[in-house]
C-alpha cells in the first residue's frame, strides 16, 4: 500500500500541476487574445492617425492657399484703396490750389478796390473839408452881416421910438400954442423929421 499511496500522491501532484498549467495557459491565451485585440486597435489607430495626418496636411494646404489668396486680395484692396486715396488727395490739392488762386485773385481785386476807395474817400474828405471851411467862412460872414443888420435894426427902432416921442411932444405943444388945427403929417414932415427921413422910408 505504501508505494500505491506514494504513486497516488505523485499522480495527484501531477494532476495539480497540470491543472495549474492549464489555468496558466488559459490566462496566457486570454492575455494573448487581449494583446491581439490591442494590436488590432493599435493598427486601426495607426490607420486613423495616418488618415488624420493626411486630413491635417490637406487642411494646412487649404489654409495656406486661403491665406495666400486672402493676402493677395488684401494687398490688391490696399493698393486700390491707396490709389483711390492718392487720387482723392490729388483732386483735393488741385481744388485747393484752384481756390487759392481764385482767393488770391479776389484779394488782389479787393485790395485794388480798397486802394481806389481810399483814394476817392481821401479826395471826398479833402473836398468836404474845403467846402466845410468855405461854408464856415460863408456862415460866419452871414452871421456877421446878420448881427450887423440886427444892430442896425435895433438902432433904427430906437431912433424911430425917439422920433415918435418927439412927434408926440411936438403935437402936444402945437395943440397948446396954435388955435387952428394943423395937419399932423405936414407938421411932422416939415418940423420934426430930418430931410433924409422924409425922403427915405423908416427901417423896421
Amino acid at each position: 500500500p505504501v508505494p500505491v499511496l506514494e504513486l497516488a500522491q505523485q499522480l495527484q501532484l501531477k494532476l495539480q500541476r497540470m491543472h495549474d498549467i492549464e489555468t496558466e495557459n488559459t490566462k496566457l491565451r486570454e492575455t494573448l487574445e487581449d494583446y491581439n485585440k490591442e494590436f488590432a486597435e493599435v493598427k486601426n489607430q495607426e490607420v486613423t492617425i495616418k488618415a488624420l495626418k493626411e486630413k491635417i496636411r490637406e487642411y494646412e494646404q487649404t489654409l495656406k492657399d486661403q491665406a495666400e489668396n486672402l493676402a493677395q486680395e488684401k494687398q490688391l484692396q490696399l493698393h486700390n484703396d491707396y490709389a483711390e486715396k492718392e487720387r482723392k488727395l490729388q483732386e483735393s490739392q488741385d481744388s485747393m490750389s484752384s481756390r487759392l488762386k481764385e482767393a488770391e485773385h479776389k484779394a488782389q481785386s479787393l485790395q485794388t478796390a480798397l486802394e481806389t476807395t481810399q483814394a476817392e474817400l481821401f479826395d471826398l474828405k479833402t473836398k468836404y473839408d474845403e467846402e466845410s471851411t468855405a461854408k464856415a467862412d460863408e456862415i460866419e460872414m452871414v452871421m456877421t452881416d446878420l448881427e450887423r443888420a440886427n444892430q442896425r435894426a435895433e438902432a433904427a427902432e430906437r431912433e424911430a421910438e425917439a422920433l415918435r416921442e418927439q412927434m408926440s411932444s411936438t403935437n402936444q405943444s402945437q395943440r397948446l400954442s396954435s388955435p387952428t388945427k394943423a395937419d399932423p403929417d405936414s407938421v411932422i414932415r416939415f418940423h420934426c423929421f430930418p430931410d433924409w427921413l422924409v425922403k427915405k422910408p423908416l427901417i423896421g
